[in-house]
């Protein structure tokens, strides 16, 4: 068998390609077929066409014919064999056109690295089209690329749809959170040599919770907001509650609870209310929610702030933490990201206490309103048995499995829910085998420096400047006193202060040089005058 592809042409002109035992491209019948395949498919609007092992183009005259100036052709060999011989005997009609990308790689990351570079926000979808039977000797990997290429555009959108909704409202609370940072530290400052165990809100910590308390003092306890009331209820007062929700019905899982000994770790982008509860001590972290330059700034005015990738779930932020404070073994409970029909948290949960105070005559015991407010899904879950989720608990779902993947620490200690791709440790004597003696949590109550009061006060005061110029000058332009130029300094401090228009549906590049879009600058910018204005009165 040669190691190398052997091509052969025909007497009339047709190729035939030879490889691992493999007729990839064998007769005239076939590339018939490739060519009727490509004028019977279905083309969508603004999609990405994924296109495995394209060999030596064949159809592709066609396909470009069809597809419009909104679509693009996205080609993948992972062979390099393969790849240096359609370079070689492909036209260059299909290798320079500007409606084809053509790239080798064997990685997801490739995949996505180059979407990223052609713009995620110009496809609404991806399409994948298999021409040939170079796909044949690496099936398993081009679905895991196409599923991953459609997962990345599936994911830009709901942030997109996401920042377009709350983007000014997280920005309000980063500028509203920033007077805590005089006497608060970063996630950075606490380590511990103990096991951690993560509680998530989902049905399966109610049989964790046994193990849990049988082994509480072995452990350095995290728990996401919404599981605090129940691990309180069964004596359990966890070392660290997770927090991320941007709005004030936060409050409802701190209804009751004692934190003098909790340490409180939220998002800077969370609703600022839960730092004026008693507490032991509260850490920041953020979610990098936008490439918005704001926030590289935020980085340099708060060097110790630990900036966390766009996660989505509270539970996966939770993770995260996790693996930010400690090396050792890591235990997962309540991250189910599923749930029965009529039960979507555990017992002891605010939704829990709210289904049973909503429970009359009339309507029963059962949450299941908000159960089907989004699309269900049947899937199979990490027992293989059939479970119910929904797209947004699946994505991320998907986040945790990608955030652990390959880490050898991080175990399962739930009964139930999703596969996360880790080992199962649910049963107490795996458990007390991977419990060790560790030293204590190591907790830093030494102020950081980038919470200087001044600091952070000059930084308000510079954002409340910029903003100014950008009002003035965007109405001088408006108003037509520029001649209908638009001054350079107006699309440079608009580049300076990005959150302006962080919600805007508008794509990249942004910022754009059209009047409409400027006058919907300059009213995005004196509502955060205002609102920087009174966050400024009250440290001052």
């Amino acid at each position: 068998m040669s190691l190398n592809p052997v091509v052969r042409k025909n007497t009339k002109g047709i190729y035939s390609i030879r490889y691992k035992g493999k007729e990839l491209f064998p007769d005239q019948a076939v590339e018939n077929r490739i060519k009727s395949r490509i004028q019977n498919y279905q083309i969508q609007n603004k999609s990405l066409i994924f296109v495995p092992s394209p060999l030596l183009f064949t159809g592709f005259e066609h396909l470009l014919s069809e597809i419009g100036p909104d679509n693009h052709i996205f080609c993948v060999e992972i062979d390099q064999n393969l790849m240096s011989l359609s370079c070689e005997y492909s036209s260059a009609q299909f290798l320079d056109s500007s409606q084809i990308t053509y790239i080798r790689t064997d990685t997801k990351n490739g995949i996505l690295k180059t979407i990223h570079g052609l713009g995620p926000w110009n496809f609404r979808t991806v399409q994948m089209l298999s021409i040939g039977k170079g796909y044949s000797l690496f099936p398993s990997q081009y679905k895991e690329m196409f599923s991953a290429a459609s997962h990345f555009i599936q994911q830009y959108w709901q942030n997109k749809m996401t920042l377009i909704h709350m983007g000014n409202l997280w920005i309000k609370n980063i500028f509203r959170n920033l007077e805590f940072f005089r006497v608060e530290s970063a996630l950075s400052s606490i380590k511990t040599g103990k096991p951690v165990i993560v509680a998530g809100a989902g049905e399966s910590l109610e049989a964790s919770l046994p193990l849990i308390k049988k082994n509480r003092n072995k452990i350095f306890l995290i728990s996401v907001d919404t599981a605090l009331s129940a691990l309180t209820l069964s004596g359990l007062s966890p070392d660290l509650v997770v927090v991320m929700e941007t709005q004030l019905i936060n409050l409802k899982d701190f209804i009751g609870q004692d934190l003098s000994k909790t340490i409180i770790v939220s998002d800077l982008s969370s609703h600022p209310c839960i730092h004026r509860l008693g507490y032991r001590k509260s850490l920041f972290f953020l979610s990098r929610f936008s490439d918005s330059a704001f926030i590289s700034r935020l980085k340099g005015l708060l060097p110790g702030l630990d900036i966390f990738p766009a996660l989505g779930s509270v539970g996966v932020a939770a993770v995260q933490c996790a693996l930010e404070i400690t090396s050792s073994s890591i235990f997962l409970s309540g991250l189910d990201f599923s749930y029965s029909l009529g039960k979507s948290h555990s017992r002891g949960t605010p939704p829990h206490y709210r289904t049973l105070h909503s429970a009359n005559r009339f309507s029963g015991l059962g949450n299941y309103q908000s159960c089907v407010q989004r699309p269900l899904l049947k899937v199979a879950d990490k027992n293989g048995e059939p479970c119910i989720t929904d797209l947004i608990l699946h994505s991320y779902a998907r986040e945790l499995t990608n955030l652990i993947y390959k880490r050898e620490n991080v175990y399962d200690l739930r009964a139930k829910g999703l596969s996360l791709g880790i080992d199962n440790t649910h049963r107490d004597k795996d458990l007390q085998r991977l419990l060790k003696n560790k030293p204590p949590v190591h907790i830093d109550n030494k102020n950081i420096s980038q919470g200087d009061h001044n600091k952070i006060i000059h930084f308000i005061e510079n954002e409340i400047s910029i903003i100014q110029r950008i009002i003035k000058t965007g109405k001088e332009y408006i108003q037509g006193k520029t001649h209908g130029v638009i001054p350079s300094a107006l699309i440079e401090d608009l580049r300076t202060c990005d959150y302006i228009y962080i919600s805007f549906p508008d794509p990249p590049p942004l910022p754009k040089q059209e009047i409409g879009f400027i006058k919907r600058a300059v009213i995005s910018a004196e509502w955060y005058f205002t609102q920087l204005g009174q966050i400024l009165s009250r440290l001052g």
